[in-house]
């Protein structure tokens, strides 16, 4: 159950750090459009930057909370990490069929090792019953 933890803590990390960067690189956007004297489009990436980063904010508060369940063994936690890394995967096969780039790689290789050691792993499978 550790390493399922230290995974989803560790994609609760790249999430965040995704919300920074997302937030930056719109931000820097935003700026660069007040200064050619267009505040409608700096008004509204303003506003795509703040949704953008603040979701992937909170998605990765939500996977931190999937990882402390694992750690207190918690029997609500498997299936609701199955579920998301589930959606994660699915998510990240769009976007590489969509062309994004070595982010969405990343997230679907860490969804794959997270959903791999969950059906592997007993000890995992036995805290799912109930």
């Amino acid at each position: 159950m550790t390493i399922v933890s230290l995974l989803l803590t560790l994609q609760a990390i790249t999430f965040w750090i995704l919300a920074v960067f997302v937030f930056g690189v719109v931000m820097h956007t935003a700026l660069s459009a007040a200064g050619h004297h267009k505040p409608t489009a700096a008004s509204l990436t303003t506003a795509v930057a703040v949704v953008a980063g603040g979701s992937f904010f909170l998605v990765g508060l939500l996977v931190l909370l999937l990882a402390w369940g694992p750690w207190r063994q918690k029997n609500w936690a498997f299936w609701c990490r199955t579920i998301l890394e589930g959606l994660f995967l699915l998510i990240s096969l769009v976007g590489v069929f969509g062309g994004m780039t070595w982010v969405t790689v990343s997230e679907g290789v860490l969804a794959t090792a997270i959903l791999v050691v969950l059906f592997v792993e007993r000890q995992a499978r036995a805290v799912s019953r109930l």
